[in-house]
């Protein structure tokens, strides 16, 4: 197969070296599109967009020149993706993982047409065309394996693309916990479901969502499945650490002690599944209970418990 562009010799920042190299102004960037960089600017309260330099973290030899979205950030402060990820400044309007979310479409996409890829592992089967990644060297069909055979084929191939985006993690030495579930996921939904099942749970994962589309996520498993959900929390070993999760109410910003506190409707015990109800409740009513002082949006409700309650929107996200 032919394509216009260069493959990519190691992984997706290359296509962001790349972009760089063939342009000469000055890029908009309105978030991070991959794993591992840290920008810094001269900041001007007021301005639409300011210009700063962009540095990835292995580059110690200086930064790109760049113009960057107003994201209400602190003169000569360096941000990692992961920082944006978890304080989640301002970037409400596009899913920053956007291009895995793809890649996992075209995955499926290529299996809807009888096809399996079968070297996901290489990363010159990675190419840019435009400004996408896509897949080239597509391997056979699946009518030419056994049945039990194109579903192994077809769950490695996502497995293949999540080794990939290791070899990423590991390039970045950084912590990141919600990155990390995420990538254990294509191990874990496979064990639980069958192929179609696993690629929506995939699409869907927490991790790669906007914040408002993440919360509203988990409070509709709420709705959908109240009851055998609240089970499951309460009797799955993997919620313990989620027990007794108000006894630190002292420390909630003040619009959670008030909704926590307000005392309408049932009192909050100290089981996993009370704190998806409070989210609930939260989701509901943050409005109401904050003050323009504190000025609370939704993105604002997903970073506190995204922070405060580590990997509980992952681990609902993987039994509903």
């Amino acid at each position: 197969m032919e394509v216009d562009h260069d493959p990519i010799d190691t992984d997706y920042i290359d296509y962001i070296k790349i972009q760089w190299r063939k342009n000469n102004l000055k890029y908009k960037v309105m978030g991070s599109r991959i794993s591992f960089y840290n920008f810094k600017v001269d900041y001007v309260s007021g301005k639409q967009h300011y210009d700063g330099e962009l540095f990835f973290k292995e580059n110690k030899q200086g930064g790109m020149p760049v113009t960057f979205m107003n994201m209400d950030g602190k003169a000569g402060t360096k941000l990692s993706v992961e920082e944006i990820f978890r304080l989640n400044i301002k970037l409400t309007d596009k899913r920053i993982l956007r291009p895995w979310m793809e890649l996992i479409e075209a995955i499926a996409y290529i299996h809807d047409c009888g096809l399996f890829h079968g070297s996901l592992k290489v990363s010159g089967n990675y190419v840019v065309v435009g400004e996408q990644v896509k897949l080239c060297n597509i391997g056979g069909r699946l009518k030419s394996l056994r049945v039990h055979d194109q579903h192994s084929r077809k769950i490695q191939d996502f497995k293949d693309l999540r080794d990939i985006l290791k070899k990423l993690r590991t390039m970045g030495h950084s912590k990141w916990p919600e990155r990390d579930s995420f990538l254990k996921c294509f191990d874990d939904l496979a064990k639980l479901f069958g192929y179609g099942k696993y690629v929506e749970k995939l699409k869907k994962h927490p991790f790669l969502l906007t914040p408002s589309e993440r919360v509203k996520h988990i409070v509709g498993i709420y709705y959908d499945d109240k009851f055998s959900v609240e089970n499951e929390l309460n009797h799955n070993d993997n919620f313990n650490m989620f027990r007794g999760w108000p006894k630190d109410r002292h420390k909630f910003e003040p619009f959670l002690r008030k909704i926590l506190e307000t005392g309408k409707g049932k009192q909050y015990s100290d089981q996993p599944a009370e704190l998806l109800r409070f989210l609930r409740n939260t989701y509901q009513h943050y409005r109401q209970y904050s003050d323009e002082k504190e000025g609370i949006n939704i993105e604002d409700v997903d970073t506190i418990f995204r922070t405060r309650w580590v990997y509980f929107f992952d681990r609902i996200h993987l039994i509903s």
